[in-house]
């Protein structure tokens, strides 16, 4: 995703928003989460192990979701290391598009927490988000989030994790695995969809 890393004789050049991310978060052993194209070139450090296309509260969970929940709005993307005190730590995310709202916070780096053991988890969670975005895609090309709604994935370590079609009529999918029941519902075929012919 990143630009290719600047030549030895560039070094007047410095490098993007993306790369620095990435350098940062290579450097802790973790996976940068995606950043869709079209937000690459908004991308911006706004404090230290903090990124994003605007300058957001990583912590603000209710604030995403009322903005997920409306129809249409601007995609924004933000990530980063936030937290206070020796335990209240958290690796945030979250994405904004037409087809999909995704809010990720994850325990990282508390004094009293094994970080290297979460790296795993946390590294798996950055490839799942980056197998969802391009599956939601297709769904809302293919119509099946109606009236310019999305798919709405909250994973949340403080508090409750979810998914959800914005504006369908279904509750909230509660589960300690969202990225999963929401990739599960995505590769469903709708209910106007024939089914798969059955092979010979």
């Amino acid at each position: 995703m990143a630009d290719a890393a600047p030549r030895p004789d560039d070094d007047e050049d410095e490098p993007s928003a993306l790369e620095e991310a990435f350098q940062r978060y290579q450097e802790n052993g973790l996976r940068l989460p995606p950043v869709p194209r079209e937000l690459v070139d908004e991308l911006d450090e706004f404090a230290d192990w903090r990124w994003g296309s605007e300058d957001l509260n990583l912590e603000n969970v209710d604030g995403f979701l009322e903005a997920a929940r409306k129809p249409d709005g601007e995609p924004v993307v933000a990530f980063g290391h936030v937290g206070h005190g020796v335990s209240s730590w958290w690796l945030c995310y979250l994405l904004l598009r037409d087809s999909i709202a995704i809010y990720v916070r994850l325990a990282y780096g508390g004094a009293y927490e094994d970080t290297e053991a979460n790296l795993p988890g946390i590294n798996a969670v950055a490839a799942g988000i980056e197998t969802l975005i391009p599956a939601a895609d297709a769904a809302k090309a293919a119509g099946r989030f109606q009236g310019g709604h999305r798919l709405i994935v909250v994973l949340d370590e403080k508090r409750e994790s979810f998914w959800e079609i914005a504006g369908g009529r279904d509750p909230a999918q509660v589960t300690d695995h969202p990225i999963d029941g929401a990739m599960g519902f995505l590769s469903q075929p709708a209910l106007n969809e024939p089914p798969e012919p059955e092979a010979p």
